[in-house]
C-alpha cells in the first residue's frame, strides 16, 4: 500500500468519524429539545466542529434532522430485518414477532424522534427515507409468518396482512410514539415500564386473537 493511498484512508475514515460525532450530537439535541428549538451552534460544540462545517455537510437544520432520523430509522429495524422468524412454528414466530416490534422505541430518545419525525415526514420530503424503504421487508417477513400459519391452519385467511401490518405498528409503538394520546384514552403512565410491558402483553392478546383460526371438533 502506497503512502498516498495511506493518507487517502486516512482521510476517509476521519470524515467518517467526523459525520457520526455530528449525527450523534445532532441525534441528543433534537430528541431533548426537538427540530424547532435545537440550535445547530450547539450540536457542532457538543460534536467538536464547527458550524460552518456542518453546514457544509448537511446544508440545513432541516437536512441534518432527516438524515438523523434515516440513520435512527435503520438502526430501529436492522434487529427484525436480520432475525430470522422462519425456524418456529407460525404462532410462534407471530409472538415473537409482535413482542420484537415496540423494542427499539423503548429507547427514549429514538421514541421522541418518532414523534418529531412523524410531524416532518408530513410536510417535508426527504432525498432518502430508510424506513420507508425497509418496510417492505417487514412487511414480507410478517406475510410469510401470515401464510405458513394460514397452511397450517392455525390463523385465519380472511385478512389482509398489509393492513394487519399497519394495524401492529399503529398498536405495538402507540405508547411510545403518542405518549399523550395514550395517557388520555387509557388514563395510563406511558413512560412506566409495568404499563408498558402490561401494553405489549395486550397487543400480543389483540393481534393473536383475532388471526388466531377456531377450530371446529371435526377439525381438531
Amino acid at each position: 500500500m502506497t503512502d498516498k493511498t495511506n493518507i487517502k484512508n486516512k482521510k476517509k475514515s476521519s470524515k467518517v468519524e467526523t459525520l457520526q460525532r455530528i449525527l450523534d450530537a445532532a441525534r441528543s439535541e433534537f430528541a431533548d429539545k426537538g427540530m424547532t428549538k435545537t440550535r445547530v451552534e450547539t450540536i457542532a460544540e457538543n460534536a467538536g466542529v464547527t458550524k460552518q462545517l456542518i453546514y457544509h455537510y448537511y446544508q440545513s437544520k432541516e437536512l441534518l434532522f432527516s438524515c438523523v432520523l434515516d440513520e435512527s430509522s435503520k438502526n430501529a429495524m436492522a434487529h427484525l430485518i436480520d432475525k430470522n422468524y422462519s425456524d418456529k412454528p407460525p404462532r410462534e414466530a407471530l409472538k415473537d414477532f409482535i413482542r420484537d416490534f415496540p423494542t427499539p422505541f423503548k429507547d427514549p430518545e429514538l421514541a421522541t424522534l418518532a414523534m418529531e419525525g412523524i410531524h416532518y415526514h408530513d410536510t417535508h420530503s426527504t432525498p432518502r427515507n430508510q424506513f420507508k424503504e425497509q418496510t417492505p421487508i417487514l412487511l414480507k417477513k410478517f406475510s410469510d409468518i401470515l401464510n405458513r400459519g394460514i397452511d397450517s391452519g392455525d390463523f385465519r385467511a380472511d385478512f389482509c396482512p398489509k393492513q394487519l401490518f399497519s394495524a401492529l405498528g399503529l398498536i405495538a409503538t402507540g405508547p411510545f410514539t403518542n405518549r399523550y394520546l395514550m395517557s388520555v384514552l387509557a388514563g395510563s403512565n406511558p413512560k412506566s415500564k409495568d404499563e408498558i410491558e402490561s401494553w405489549a402483553e395486550f397487543s400480543l392478546q389483540l393481534l393473536l386473537s383475532t388471526l388466531e383460526h377456531k377450530r371446529t371438533q371435526e377439525e381438531a
